[in-house]
């Protein structure tokens, strides 16, 4: 029976450079590549850590807003829960028009009536 422990064994030896058990024993090329990749993962974690910080805040800004946001967003619900505002009216039938605030024009301001 064959012994493949052996074969990779011999195996990784030579994708390590032919230099033992370490790859960067006779060399500083492979020492420059684990930094690369050393600094490109770290860069990484920080940047999903910096994500992952700016979804938590909006995550909880939402669940736990501020109590200003919150009183102002209670004031928004009561208004819309009311029912319609009530229409003064001039007149009573099914012709009549809403009463017009002092600085409105009237809806035919543009017509010359002479």
């Amino acid at each position: 029976m064959p012994d493949f422990t052996a074969s990779i064994v011999s195996g990784s030896a030579l994708l390590m450079g032919g230099h033992g058990s370490f790859p960067n024993a006779g060399t500083e090329e492979p020492l420059a590549g684990y930094l690369f990749v050393t600094v490109f993962m770290t860069i990484f974690f920080v940047m999903l850590a910096f994500l992952f910080g700016c979804g938590w805040t909006i995550w909880r800004r939402t669940t736990r807003p501020h109590p200003h946001h919150q009183l102002l967003m209670e004031l928004a619900d009561e208004d819309s829960s009311t029912s319609a505002p009530e229409v003064k009216t001039v007149g009573s039938g099914p012709n009549s028009a809403p009463e017009a605030e002092p600085w409105e024009k009237p809806a035919d301001w543009w017509r010359e009536t002479k």
